[in-house]
């Protein structure tokens, strides 16, 4: 939730604030492979992405340590610690690639970390208040009338996510701005056009983003969660479901989804479609269909 929240709200703030690129403004800036992205770069998408996804944890981790710290064993508070001490890095490290590549300012992949911080900050000191509106899906997943309503509110969420950046564009549009001018400056800036990134394009980024928030609201209303806890209570179930799903998905991400679409999408070229019908799929077996398999099997 924290990682959708933080794309979404990105992609947002790029139309607002329409932050150039390094090599937009500067032919001597060294360009890479990676450089070349068309959505506009305050705040920094990598930084703000994975500050969400990984603060979030660190989050839950301090929490826990805090908490527990006189009853934890040694190794698994030498754990935490290590993590706690590795996401400050990490994410540091993805802000100096940034910047080395000449993608973002510092001011941008600064504003990314704040805004992406913040995110997972506020989600875990407003959690009760925010989880209730989809408790339902936790208490009996056997309820009809329930599943319905859980599958009405993800629409309702996907709708206003979708909805809500299309005003955005059509308010800038009469004030004079061009929220779509980033994919010229793109376009012009890169050395090699061949390299300019459409799939990070904003438009590309609100499809992938639907297509999360939908699987997402599917798995949440058909899969039977009373099981998954049950089970959850022996790590050892934890590890194999999340193993399970690494090597799948990573195939299924970079290889298997990207040639099926390709194919079927010969004749129609319509890559925003095929962005969102990528992650739709990508996170119902993620979610849904892989762990499923894996409670089979184990």
């Amino acid at each position: 939730i924290s990682l959708l929240i933080a794309d979404w709200l990105n992609l947002n703030l790029k139309f607002i604030f329409q932050g150039n690129r390094p090599y937009w403004m500067s032919n001597e800036i060294k360009q890479f492979e990676s450089t070349c992205e068309s959505g506009y770069g305050m705040p920094s998408g990598h930084v703000m992405d994975s500050t969400s996804f990984f603060g979030y944890i660190w989050l839950v981790i301090y929490k826990y340590i805090k908490d527990n710290h006189p009853k934890m064993n040694k190794k698994t508070y030498l754990l935490c610690l290590i993590y706690l001490m590795f996401t400050p890095i990490f994410i540091t490290l993805v802000a100096i690639s940034r910047i080395t590549t000449g993608s973002h300012y510092p001011s941008q992949v600064i504003t990314g970390a704040i805004i992406g911080f913040m995110i997972p900050y506020y989600l875990q000191k407003y959690y009760a208040s925010l989880t209730k509106w989809y408790k339902t899906a936790y208490t009996s997943q056997h309820n009809l009338n329930e599943k319905t309503t859980i599958i009405k509110r993800g629409l309702i969420i996907s709708v206003c996510m979708f909805v809500l950046p299309l005003l955005l564009i059509y308010i800038l549009e009469l004030i004079g701005r061009e929220p779509y001018n980033s994919l010229t400056l793109a376009a012009k800036g890169c050395m090699n056009s061949a390299n300019v990134k459409k799939t990070t394009s904003p438009m590309q980024s609100l499809a992938s983003t639907i297509g999360v928030v939908l699987a997402v609201t599917i798995s949440v209303s058909f899969i039977d969660f009373k099981y998954y806890i049950n089970r959850s209570i022996n790590s050892t179930f934890n590890y194999i479901i999340i193993l399970s799903n690494l090597l799948p998905i990573y195939i299924l991400h970079v290889s298997i989804l990207p040639k099926m679409l390709n194919y079927i999408f010969f004749y129609i070229n319509n890559i925003y479609l095929q962005e969102f019908i990528h992650f739709f799929i990508l996170f119902i077996c993620s979610m849904s269909i892989i762990p499923m398999i894996s409670t089979i099997i184990f």
